[in-house]
Order: structure tokens, then C-alpha cells, then sequence
């Protein structure tokens, strides 16, 4: 496997982790936003590559509306998008999977940056020797 690869393969898995921050602070930052009656969460997801081998393809990672539509209601018949009972929708969050889901991306980017940090040392090292 040359090097090109196995340095694209770490910025393809460091865009992935990137993408799963992005979501999961946009999850949190919408949790107390109100949702008009009738429409659907605007909760976000994003797609885990289906395995190594579709990794070596590089493709970018795939953010997409979660496919839930339930919704968190809170009684507040002043709120101006409140429906005929009253009720006013919120996106069903939880702030401590959305809390976990940062602390790991967080991980795990930055161990793809220690492999590539080390990638490129042993690149280095490798010319150095080379002269």
C-alpha cells in the first residue's frame, strides 16, 4: 500500500470524525428550538462507512436527517408555535448520547491525527536515511 493511501485514508477518517462533531453540536444547539406543527425534527445523522475495503475508496462522509420524526412536547399554550392543545414540539434530543458522540469523535480525531503526525515522521525518517 503506498504512503499516498494510508495518509488519505487517515484524512478521509479525520473528515468522518469531523462530520460526527459538526452533527452532534448541531443536535445539541437545536434541542430548544421549537418545531412548527406538522413538520419533522430537524435532527441530523451522519453515515458510518459500510466497511474498511469502501474506506480505501475514500468517499465522503454522508450527513443526512435522522429518519426519526418523534418529537419532545412541552405544554405552553403563550409559545407562539404551540398547536391546538397547546403543546409545543422540540426535536427528541439526548444531550448525553449527542455529549458522548463528541467526546468519541473528539478521541478518535485526534488519534488520526497522532497517526498521521506519526506517518509523517516515519516519512522523514525515511528520506534521512535515503541522502
Amino acid at each position: 500500500m503506498p504512503l499516498d493511501n494510508i495518509s488519505e485514508t487517515v484524512r478521509a477518517s479525520m473528515a468522518y470524525e469531523r462530520s460526527r462533531v459538526e452533527v452532534a453540536s448541531y443536535n445539541l444547539a437545536i434541542a430548544n428550538v421549537a418545531i412548527a406543527p406538522g413538520q419533522r425534527s430537524p435532527l441530523l445523522g451522519v453515515s458510518p462507512p459500510a466497511s474498511f475495503a469502501s474506506q480505501m475508496g475514500l468517499p465522503q462522509p454522508m450527513v443526512h436527517a435522522q429518519a426519526r420524526s418523534d418529537t419532545r412536547l412541552v405544554h405552553d399554550p403563550a409559545h407562539p408555535l404551540a398547536d391546538h392543545n397547546g403543546m409545543v414540539h422540540y426535536p427528541n434530543i439526548e444531550a448525553a448520547r449527542e455529549m458522548a458522540t463528541l467526546v468519541s469523535a473528539t478521541r478518535a480525531y485526534e488519534a488520526n491525527i497522532r497517526a498521521y503526525n506519526s506517518l509523517r515522521e516515519m516519512t522523514l525518517k525515511a528520506f534521512e536515511i535515503g541522502k
